[in-house]
């Protein structure tokens, strides 16, 4: 995908602006444009992530580790099959792995959320 980060970085700092803003938009039209991913189905995926940062919410980064990271990252395999019954495209799936991948804390997952979050809202229900 044009300009975009090869990897991906979901601890706070000053890079989460343009995550949120540009890249977010890009990769909205993107998925949009090439048909990689319908807003049904990216919502599908954005909601999995919503319930697992509400869980994260007042427990301890330990716990997190035990019980909530292993629900994040369980979401590579529920990709993985929307990409076998062609609900998305490999680009997706590729994306998807990399942010997934990314997320190893309470705070990473927050704004990987966030990520997320921005992208479904550049990405109008047609």
């Amino acid at each position: 995908m044009p300009n975009l980060p090869r990897s991906w970085n979901f601890k706070t700092g000053e890079h989460l602006g343009e995550y949120f803003s540009d890249h977010a938009a890009t990769i909205a039209r993107l998925f949009q444009e090439n048909r990689i991913i319908t807003t049904t189905q990216y919502r599908k995926f954005y909601d999995w992530i919503l319930r697992q940062a509400e869980r994260a919410e007042g427990i301890s980064e330990e716990q997190f580790q035990r019980e909530v990271l292993p629900m994040v990252k369980l979401l590579l395999s529920k990709v993985a099959y929307a990409k076998t019954r062609n609900n998305c495209k490999q680009e997706f799936q590729v994306l998807m792995t990399k942010w997934i991948q990314a997320v190893n804390s309470k705070e990473e997952l927050r704004n990987f959320k966030l990520m997320m979050e921005a992208i479904l809202g550049f990405m109008p229900k047609r």
